[in-house]
């Protein structure tokens, strides 16, 4: 029987071996940047619900400041840790609208009764707002009697409530 010498380079067998090998590889770095992606892009969203929410807490304080003293209530829990439209948190009349991922913000014309109304659209933002008497100092630690705290959130339709984005600004009078 005739063999012939192997003189060098590689059989097929281990050229299929490492192609699969460098395709499973990409396979996963493709995977990694697309999750990358993602995570930038929410990371912008959430940055332009907080300038939505931190702009809309402004508004608020610029109004009559006696509107404020009216519209607030006594809690004993601090708010952020209620339930996406559960009491206090009322919905804001202008509160539904979609951020784009180019930062284009267009409301949504619906009336929903809470920001956790099923009628709200899966990807749309939600703006609710509770006004507290007292002012925090952590939690629901508050001094109360010497003015008021102004909540705003805004949380997306399908999110969980810990992706809210809660803003609070304090009004002493």
């Amino acid at each position: 029987m005739n063999r012939r010498k192997r003189t060098g380079g590689f059989t097929l067998l281990e050229v299929t071996v490492a192609l699969t090998v460098m395709g499973v590889a990409m396979l996963g770095a493709l995977m990694g940047m697309t999750a990358a992606t993602k995570n930038v892009g929410e990371g912008q969203l959430r940055q332009y619900a907080a300038a939505l929410a931190e702009s809309y807490a402004q508004g608020v304080l610029l109004k009559d400041r006696r509107l404020i003293a009216q519209a607030a209530v006594d809690l004993t829990t601090s708010p952020d840790l209620e339930a996406i439209g559960a009491a206090p948190w009322k919905i804001d009349p202008q509160g539904l609208f979609e951020v784009h991922e180019d930062g284009v913000v267009t409301p949504v014309n619906l009336q929903a009764a809470s920001c956790a109304d099923a009628a709200i659209p899966a990807g749309t933002f939600c703006r609710e707002t509770v006004v507290l008497n007292g002012v925090p100092f952590t939690g629901a630690n508050a001094v109360s009697g010497i003015g008021r705290t102004v909540w705003v959130r805004v949380s997306r339709a399908g999110d969980p409530a810990h992706r809210a984005v809660v803003q609070r600004e304090v009004v002493v009078q």
